[in-house]
């Protein structure tokens, strides 16, 4: 859908050109500024980006006589709704009309244009949202429109009514006079109560992709004779995550910002405050070498320079989830360069997920929490114990973004092969830690296969295989704790209080489904044993993380329990 952005802006100075004369004296014969969001809102239907199929039932309506009484236009904000509700009122109430294309001319498409008509409300419920304004709209309801055709009724953030004003209104919005047409927008439609919902034709309106927004705010800016790079249109669209007001917003400050001048992406970034990528790689690299101190310290300068935490944590999020598309080979375009991405190569997809799930669980707080900087250093304090290089990381060949070399996990081969596996780098950390026989050597039964090591992330890839084959036994056995792997037997023990998840995870059918899950990784026949003990687990005190915690906060152990 093409964006006419000569058109638009014509219409909005035409509409208030008239409605609202300039005085004697005032610069360039305007009154005020029309700010960009405003001066370029959509006029027309076909104006309207990225809302094809909206536009399309609409129009379809209007032309054929059969508009509801009633409408609910959801989606996130900056999408449109608003400006769909009054394109749809001039629709109804153009001189020319109802039309699928009002003439934006006439007097009644003016008086809309500018909102002063007194035909169509416009009712912010946010803070008109009690059943006294709710009484006051049924009195009103039934008087006839002034000059229009149509009296419209556009009631925005529509979610932030009470119970009882929805209650109140129920009656009215199911049987409305001949004259009247309610239009409720919200960004929450799951706030809105069923019964209200049913009475209304509902349209979701769908965020704008990158490539409609760059497009749309390209030509603006030629309109606006601003230079902008092609790199700082991605960075505002990125942004604004899919909002067309939020992308506007953010341009008119820059042009103030640069005087017109051309806007790079250096002026887009000390504006926002958005995070460049080499310090979010930076930070990323550092938590990798286990320098915890010196990413604190460039977290410390970032917020110096004015940076929001929230950005930083969105940078983490993307440039991680570019890392494991380049672990997987999955072709997504990633950003960032090969030794950026080298450094990252023997780290396993599952711990990359770990930090990844981290990473958005920290974002969510982040806007619960006051000491927002402390708590990203929480974080770095995890990230360091899953994506920090360990003696068990071994070097592999850089993957080169999008298409690196690829690190599966195999949990579903059936009959695996562990003398002569067709793909080694295939195979989980659990068999890559078990020396394969030599090929003379006889490991058929009544040969001793040496003990292999089954630490937390071989643990972490078990219950993985479980989850995949049942998520109830997954529940059960990671209540458990793995005391030891020899001779083929894995033993997990329960502590008495986990009693029930013990005998419900030790029946023959889940038996057998953790010990082919084991069997698959180990490589050979393997079984599993599940315990019950009563005894306090002491071992625990010579965990690393304990000790380490333990040494931290210079503290005494008072009790242990699990």
């Amino acid at each position: 859908m093409e964006y006419n952005t000569g058109q638009t802006s014509d219409a909005v100075r035409r509409a208030w050109a008239v409605s609202f004369p300039a005085e004697p004296g005032c610069p360039n014969g305007r009154t005020m500024y029309i700010v960009l969001a405003r001066k370029y809102r959509p006029q027309t239907f076909e104006e309207v980006l990225g809302q094809a199929e909206v536009v399309r039932t609409l129009t379809s309506a209007i032309a054929g006589g059969k508009q509801a009484h009633a409408y609910l236009f959801s989606g996130p904000r900056g999408t449109g709704k608003t400006s769909m509700a009054r394109i749809l009122a001039k629709a109804l109430n153009c001189e020319k009309g109802p039309t699928p294309s009002p003439c934006n001319e006439c007097a009644q498409c003016r008086e809309i244009t500018v909102g002063s008509s007194l035909d169509v409300l416009e009712i912010d419920a946010a803070s008109n949202r009690g059943i006294d304004e709710i009484r006051s709209l049924r009195e009103n309801v039934n008087l006839r429109p002034v000059r229009a055709r149509s009296k419209v009724y556009i009631v925005d953030e529509v979610h932030m009514m009470t119970e009882d004003a929805f209650n109140a209104l129920l009656k009215t919005l199911e049987e409305p006079p001949e004259f009247v047409t309610f239009i409720l927008a919200t960004t929450a439609p799951e706030k809105i109560p069923p019964t209200i919902r049913s009475r209304c034709q509902q349209h979701f309106f769908r965020p704008l992709s990158m490539e409609v927004m760059k497009k749309a705010l390209a030509g603006i800016a030629e309109k606006e004779g601003v230079a902008i790079a092609e790199e700082a249109l991605e960075r505002i669209v990125d942004f604004s995550a899919g909002a067309m007001r939020d992308c506007l917003s953010v341009l008119d400050q820059l042009i103030v910002y640069t005087s017109g001048m051309q806007i790079g992406v250096a002026e887009v970034e000390a504006l926002l405050g958005l995070v460049e990528d080499r310090a979010v790689e930076q930070l990323l690299l550092l938590l990798r070498e286990r320098s915890v101190d010196r990413a604190v310290a460039l977290l410390h300068q970032l917020m110096r320079e004015g940076k929001d935490p929230g950005l930083v944590l969105d940078g983490m999020v993307k440039k991680l989830r570019d890392v494991g598309y380049a672990v997987v080979g999955g072709g997504q375009e990633c950003s960032g360069g090969r030794e950026f991405f080298a450094q990252f190569a023997s780290v396993p997809l599952e711990r990359l997920l770990d930090a990844l799930s981290e990473t958005v669980e920290y974002k969510e707080r982040l806007r619960r929490e006051s000491l927002q900087v402390v708590l990203l250093e929480i974080l770095f304090l995890k990230l360091v114990k899953i994506i920090g290089k360990t003696e068990q990381d071994t070097p592999r060949t850089a993957p080169e973004p999008p298409a690196p070399a690829a690190a599966h996990v195999v949990l579903e081969k059936k009959t695996p092969d562990p003398a002569s596996p067709a793909h080694p780098e295939s195979l989980s950390p659990f068999r890559r830690k078990a020396k394969a026989p030599p090929a003379a050597e006889d490991t058929r039964a009544g040969s001793q296969a040496p003990d292999i090591p089954f630490g937390p992330e071989e643990w972490k890839h078990l219950l993985s295989g479980v989850k995949k084959r049942s998520k109830n036994l997954e529940a059960f056995l990671k209540e458990g704790r793995p005391e030891r792997f020899a001779d083929g037997v894995l033993t997990v023990h329960f502590s008495v209080s986990r009693k029930f998840h013990k005998t419900s995870a030790d029946t023959p059918e889940h038996r057998k489904i953790v010990e082919e899950v084991l069997s698959q990784m180990a490589g050979r026949p393997c079984r599993v044993a599940l315990t019950l003990s009563d005894e306090t687990p002491k071992k625990l005190l010579d965990q690393p993380d304990v000790r380490e915690a333990i040494s931290f906060f210079g503290g005494e152990i008072d009790r242990v329990e699990e």
